[in-house]
């Protein structure tokens, strides 16, 4: 059952993202980019949870906090993960973290915001007689701060929520800026036009 999963896993891997195979051949290369933002896509749903390591009362929303961040998601057409679907084989992953304490009645949290996507390694020997495949989440970026004083709860699922929407932007202009770069570096005028017209929303 494990093997199937992980031909399915690659097999939509390939559907969701460019084939970068093709490109190579063709004489496109980019430098210090990180490819993994093209998985961060519509193809794949997100799964959110919520890491609570505060005391004291101050983060006692953790739930609605999590709900408010799906519905950011929702809203720019992102699919929320089902782990009861019967295709919920991967992901792609946000992490919202606090860590904090109250005293005297004044709260002190540190908030993080993880997103983690799925990639995919192969390793061979033997002159590719041996061959190990995985699938895996990987930090693709993280963003956070520090909350003081009082209505810490309340703040914090501001914050959060603020952190997901610079995300989504950040998205769409990193893939942009990608994609410009790739029609730029590609030698073949087919390839060029390729990527500059690369929708984003994939």
């Amino acid at each position: 059952m494990k093997f199937i999963k992980l031909l399915l896993v690659l097999g939509v891997l390939t559907i969701s993202t460019p084939n970068f195979a093709q490109t190579e051949t063709s004489g496109t290369f980019l430098f210090d980019i990180d490819l993994n933002w093209l998985t961060f896509n519509k193809n794949l749903p997100i799964d959110v949870v919520a890491d609570d390591q505060v005391d004291g009362g101050c983060w006692t929303n953790a739930k609605q906090v999590v709900n408010a961040v799906k519905l950011e998601f929702q809203r720019s057409g992102f699919e929320i993960y089902d782990a009861e679907s019967p295709n919920a084989f991967f992901f792609n992953r946000v992490v919202l973290t606090a860590v904090g304490y109250e005293v005297g009645g004044t709260c002190a949290v540190s908030y993080n915001t993880t997103l983690k996507v799925v990639d995919t390694d192969e390793k061979s020997y033997e002159d590719g007689k041996y061959n190990l495949s995985s699938v895996y989440l990987t930090l693709l970026w993280s963003n956070g701060g520090i909350l003081t004083g009082t209505r810490s709860s309340e703040r914090l699922k501001d914050a959060f929520v603020g952190k997901i929407q610079e995300l989504l932007l950040l998205r769409v202009q990193m893939i942009k800026n990608m994609m410009k770069e790739a029609s730029e570096a590609a030698v073949e005028e087919d390839t060029k036009q390729y990527w500059k017209s690369f929708k984003i929303d994939i």
